[in-house]
């Protein structure tokens, strides 16, 4: 997504919204990354209207409220090249980059999920596996799916969850 609050606001209004959660509740896995990562939380505000509306100017926008997290669009944006070691699922050194407007915390996490860093030395993204199965993570690494052995280990991660096969490929550690 480019517009993160309008985007949210479509899936809300078309049904979508209930969808992703039902997937998810049916132990399905679901990976946010940018504006996905910033939807798949609870809050969104705009106090700077970077995204573009007076509309949301001192509310509050509900996320799909799948992770206890909160995004605050900020001023300006943040961009630059990643590296950093993985924690989740595997550890391994992963590349990529950011672009993207806001910051997303923790917030008071009422609910069961178990929240965890992705990354050990960033707060770059998060992730929770869920009890009876499946997985709900976003990050702001743009290019995570191109690391390989990453990528890898968290296919192997949702087969392992759907009990099928392994995957049969060389890159994984």
């Amino acid at each position: 997504t480019k517009q993160t609050i309008k985007d949210q606001l479509f899936l809300a209004e078309s049904g979508l919204d209930h969808d992703i959660k039902d997937y998810s509740r049916n132990n399905g896995n679901i990976f946010g990354i940018c504006g996905g990562f910033q939807m798949l939380g609870k809050v969104l505000e705009d106090p700077f209207l970077k995204e573009g509306s007076k509309a949301y100017l001192n509310k509050k926008i509900d996320g799909i409220g799948l992770l206890p997290l909160k995004t605050t669009f900020l001023q300006k944006k943040i961009t630059r090249q990643i590296k950093s070691q993985s924690s989740w699922p595997c550890s391994v050194e992963i590349n990529g980059f950011e672009i993207h407007n806001g910051v997303t915390e923790l917030i008071n996490n009422d609910n069961i999920l178990e929240m965890n860093p992705i990354f050990k030395n960033l707060d770059l993204g998060w992730y929770c596996e869920k009890k009876n199965g499946g997985t709900i993570a976003g990050t702001y690494v743009h290019g995570i799916f191109e690391n390989d052995v990453w990528r890898n280990n968290y296919l192997e991660l949702i087969k392992k969850n759907k009990n099928n096969n392994k995957l049969d490929n060389k890159t994984r550690s």
